[in-house]
This record gives C-alpha cells, sequence and structure tokens, in this order.
C-alpha cells in the first residue's frame, strides 16, 4: 500500500494501532500484574510497549523504510518511562499524578521513537512533539472517563488510546507530505 496513492485507507488502517493499547497493557497486567513497583512497572511496560511498537510498526513501515528496530525502542520507552514514573511518582491516580505519568511516559517514548524515525524523516521532531504531549492527554482522558487508575496500568484505555490514534495520524500524514525522505 503506498500512502500517497490511499491516504485514507492508511489513516483508517493507522487509527487501528489504537488496539495495541488494551491488548499490550492487558497482556502486560496478565503477566506481570499490577505495576505497583518500578521492577513491575519495567517489565509490564516492555511488554505492552512491545504490543504498541508491533501495532505502530506494521504500519509505519508502509510509508517509511522503518525497520523492527521500532518495536524495541517503543518497548524500551514504554518499560522505562513507567518504571521512572513509579519511582517518582508512585501509585497516586490523582489527575495531576495521571498528567504527570502520562508527560513522562511521553518525554521517553517520544525519545526513543524520535531516534528511529530522524532516519526516515526530515521533520522526525514534530512526530516526538505529538507523542510527548499526547501521551498525558491519554491518560487524562482516561481517568476522565471513569477507569478505575487504581489498578496498576501501565498504558491508558480505550478511550485515551483512540484520542491518540487521531493525533498520531493527522501529524503522521503531514510528515509524509512535509517531510523529504532521507533514505
Amino acid at each position: 500500500m503506498q500512502f500517497e496513492t490511499r491516504p485514507m485507507l492508511f489513516y483508517g488502517l493507522w487509527l487501528l494501532i489504537f488496539l495495541g493499547m488494551p491488548i499490550g497493557g492487558g497482556l502486560a497486567r496478565l503477566i506481570v500484574g499490577p505495576a505497583d513497583s518500578p521492577l513491575s512497572a519495567l517489565l509490564a511496560g516492555l511488554i505492552a510497549g512491545a504490543v504498541i511498537g508491533l501495532a505502530q510498526w506494521l504500519m509505519l513501515r508502509q510509508v517509511r523504510p522503518i525497520g523492527p528496530v521500532w518495536i524495541a525502542a517503543t518497548a524500551a520507552g514504554l518499560g522505562l518511562g513507567v518504571a521512572l514514573v513509579q519511582a517518582l511518582v508512585g501509585n497516586g491516580m490523582g489527575a495531576a499524578e495521571v498528567a504527570l505519568r502520562g508527560l513522562i511516559c511521553g518525554i521517553v517514548i517520544a525519545t526513543l521513537q524520535w531516534l528511529v524515525l530522524r532516519e526516515a524523516f526530515s521533520i522526525a521532531w514534530v512526530w516526538a512533539v505529538v507523542v510527548a504531549i499526547s501521551w498525558p492527554l491519554a491518560w487524562t482522558i482516561t481517568l476522565a472517563v471513569g477507569v478505575d487508575m487504581s489498578q496498576g496500568w501501565v498504558v491508558f484505555g480505550a478511550s485515551g488510546a483512540i484520542v491518540f490514534a487521531i493525533i498520531t495520524a493527522v501529524a503522521l500524514g503531514a510528515m509524509t507530505r512535509l517531510s523529504v525522505q532521507i533514505r
């Protein structure tokens, strides 16, 4: 599939990446349990991040030559991000803690994904900014719809994931149209 010839199909399929978040989070919870310590958060984040990274990579490789290192970068970003959050914020799940959780994870994930994307997009920094901002927004939306945040999840729920997918679809489309392919 070429993005340039079928952009609406690409956008529609990209929105399916939202499924990677509840699936990855659920799998991490099933294998590790609640992410209530830095170690359990790291392990759960690695699992959920690998699922999310796989979902994103399957689509990203349609628009640019991005290798499976994307999956590892996303897994490492989420694992390190949630471990750092657990060490700094602990189990706090008020609005401020949830936004901080999202911001820290978003920045760590965005940085590692940027390292991969900068090889394929001349304006990869746009992705990093969008991801860093979208993570706290998605966590806040998940909290606002009433998801029980005390369960030790490492990724936001489906409501936040849908918003994240829409925002990143728009960003990716703009980046694809505006960026000069480096490779």
